[in-house]
């Protein structure tokens, strides 16, 4: 296939070529270098894009739904409102990239490092993001419902107002991370690590923290109704304010926080 005089072929170089508005549905790019590339509003569906170099290309409004970027780099790409529906990115390297507003919904990203990368708005329904860095990662605002996160590191992450939902978050980490009044109605923190995490005023209803570290985090607000937090760790929580209506949590882990001031309490009493 030849397009703008270039031909689409593995292992093709194609450094900083125009690309944007074509149509490439079901090519095999695999092994090819698009840095810089301009594939904005390009249809690459269902195409091959293994081990891509892709590093700092722009893919504003591309549709690469279904396609293989398995082992790709794309580093500092530009990707607003880019659709990505089913699409293989497991050990991909999206560090720093702009995937604010994009469609990411039953997405791989295993194993991926996305440290820094912005997910703004985006939507990454029932994805899977096991085993990935997801250091310092902005999910303000995001749908992540039903996103499998296990063993994930979301150290330093923003999950602002985030709908995480059905989420799983299992032996992941997310120490220091911002997740004030996001909505995490029966997800899965069982022995996630987050010390320092910010939970103010965050939905946190039927959330199972068993075995979690919740050392220093701040729940200011925090709607715990039914959750549980056996053997959880809750040295210097703040739990000011925060519901604890029947959630499964012992006297001595009570004894541990930091404030407890207008805390509704297991038994439904408000503690002053």
């Amino acid at each position: 296939m030849i397009i703008h005089g270039k031909k689409i072929e593995p292992n093709a170089e194609l450094d900083f070529v125009t690309l944007s508005q074509s149509k490439m549905n079901m090519v095999n790019l695999s092994g090819a270098h698009l840095m810089g590339a301009d594939l904005k509003e390009v249809d690459l569906r269902y195409s091959e894009l293994t081990k891509a170099m892709m590093a700092c290309s722009l893919f504003e409004d591309a549709d690469l739904s279904g396609s293989d970027l398995f082992g790709g780099n794309l580093i500092a790409g530009v990707g607003q409102r880019s659709i990505f529906i089913g699409s293989n990115l497991n050990q991909s390297n999206l560090m720093l990239a702009d995937f604010s507003l994009a469609i990411l919904s039953n997405a791989h990203l295993n194993n991926a490092d996305i440290r820094g990368i912005n997910l703004m708005k985006a939507n990454l329904v029932v994805a899977t993001i096991t085993n990935s860095r997801l250091d310092f990662c902005d999910c303000s605002q995001a749908n992540l419902d039903k996103v499998d996160f296990s063993g994930s590191n979301l150290t330093g992450s923003t999950i602002v107002r985030a709908s995480s939902r059905w989420a799983v978050f299992a032996s992941s980490i997310l120490n220091l991370c911002d997740a004030s009044w996001a909505n995490f109605y029966e997800s899965n923190f069982v022995g996630a690590s987050c010390f320092q995490a910010n939970f103010s005023n965050a939905i946190m209803t039927n959330t199972n923290f068993s075995g979690a570290n919740l050392m220093n985090a701040n729940c200011y607000g925090t709607n715990f109704y039914k959750a549980k937090f056996t053997n959880a760790n809750m040295d210097g929580i703040n739990l000011s304010k925060a519901n604890l209506k029947d959630t499964e949590i012992t006297f001595e882990q009570l004894s541990y926080a930091s404030s407890l001031i207008g805390t509704i309490m297991p038994d439904g009493s408000i503690h002053r």
